[in-house]
C-alpha cells in the first residue's frame, strides 16, 4: 500500500493544483481531493487498506510535498494532512516515542492553522463555514492531544497547561459558532477530562481543588449543549451516553451511572457498560485485570 500511495503521489504531482478554484469551477481538482481523502482518517472509504503507520507516513509525505512544491493550499487538503499528523502523533505516543508524538502534533497544528488562515480569507458562506468548523475542531482536538502528550513527557507547568486546556476550549467554543454540531462538545468534554485527571494525580492544593471544579463544570457544560442538539445519529448518542456516565463516576454517583448506563444498553448504545465494566475489572496504570472475579 506504501507503493500505492506514492504511486498516487507522483500522478497528483503532475497535475495543476489552483488553490483559489472552486470545486464547481474545476472538478477534476475535486476529484482527487476526494481520491486523497477515501484513503486517510478518520473515515475515508478504503481506510482499512492503508492504516498502517507506514501507510501514514506516506501519505504525510505526498499531502505535506503537494502543499511545498506544488502549491496545493486547499483547506480539505490541509485539514486531511493535520489530521494524519495527528494520528502518527497517537501511534508515536501509543509506542512510548512521546517526543515524537509533541513533533507530529506540533505539524499538525501548524498545517491546520494554515488551513484556518485560508477559510479565513474567503467569503463566508454555508460551504465555507462548514469547512472552517471542521478545521477548528480539529485544531482544539489536536490542542488537547499536546496537553496530553506534553502531561506525560512533564516538560510544561501548570499555568501552560491551563493555557493550552483554555485554547482547546476556546477554539471548539469557536468552531460552534459556524455549525452546531456534537464533535467540538466532545472534545472540549475530553480536553477539560484530561485536565481534571492530570489534576487529580498532582498534590492538593486550593488552587487546584478551584481547577478541579471547573473541569468538571465545562464537562457538564459540554453535555449539557449536546443534549440541547436534539436527536443525534447513533454513533453520536452512544459516545454522548458514555460521556455522561463517566462523569457521574467523577462525581462519585455510582447509581446515577449505573442506571444511565443500563438505560443506554437497553437501547442499543453500550459505551458507558463498556466504560463501567473497564473501570471495574481493569487496573488503569498496568492495563491489566485487577483481579481474576473482576475478569
Amino acid at each position: 500500500s506504501v507503493a500505492r500511495i506514492r504511486l498516487l503521489g507522483t500522478l497528483l504531482q503532475e497535475f495543476p493544483w489552483d488553490p483559489t478554484s472552486r470545486p464547481v469551477d474545476l472538478p477534476e481538482q475535486a476529484l482527487l481531493v476526494h481520491v486523497v481523502r477515501s484513503i486517510a482518517p478518520p473515515s475515508g472509504a478504503f481506510l482499512t487498506d492503508y492504516q498502517r503507520t507506514e501507510d501514514l507516513e506516506a501519505l504525510a509525505q505526498v499531502l505535506s510535498a503537494l502543499r511545498e512544491e506544488n502549491d496545493a493550499v486547499l483547506p480539505q487538503l490541509l485539514l486531511t494532512e493535520g489530521i494524519v499528523l495527528r494520528h502518527l502523533g497517537r501511534r508515536s505516543g501509543d509506542d512510548g516515542r512521546s517526543d515524537n508524538a509533541v513533533a507530529f502534533y506540533r505539524e499538525s497544528r501548524r498545517v491546520l492553522e494554515l488551513a484556518r488562515e485560508v477559510l479565513g480569507r474567503r467569503k463566508a458562506s454555508a460551504g465555507r463555514n462548514f469547512e472552517m468548523s471542521m478545521v477548528l475542531n480539529a485544531i482544539a482536538s489536536t490542542i488537547g492531544h499536546i496537553f496530553s502528550a506534553e502531561s506525560r513527557g512533564h516538560s510544561l507547568d501548570e499555568a501552560e497547561r491551563k493555557a493550552l486546556v483554555q485554547q482547546a476550549l476556546d477554539t471548539a467554543s469557536e468552531s460552534r459558532a459556524y455549525t452546531d454540531a456534537y464533535h467540538p462538545l466532545d472534545t472540549a468534554f475530553w480536553t477539560s477530562r484530561d485536565f481534571f485527571r492530570h489534576l487529580s494525580e498532582v498534590p492538593y492544593t486550593e488552587q487546584g481543588r478551584l481547577d478541579r471544579e471547573r473541569a468538571l463544570l465545562n464537562m457538564a457544560d459540554a453535555i449539557d449543549k449536546a443534549k440541547e442538539l436534539g436527536q443525534r445519529p447513533h454513533d453520536q448518542a452512544d459516545r454522548l451516553g458514555g460521556r455522561v456516565v463517566e462523569l457521574a463516576t467523577y462525581l462519585d454517583d455510582d447509581g446515577l451511572a449505573e442506571l444511565r448506563a443500563e438505560e443506554d444498553a437497553k437501547a442499543g448504545r453500550f459505551s458507558g457498560v463498556c466504560l463501567l465494566a473497564r473501570m471495574n475489572g481493569i487496573d488503569s496504570e498496568s492495563g491489566g485485570f485487577i483481579s481474576t472475579s473482576a475478569a
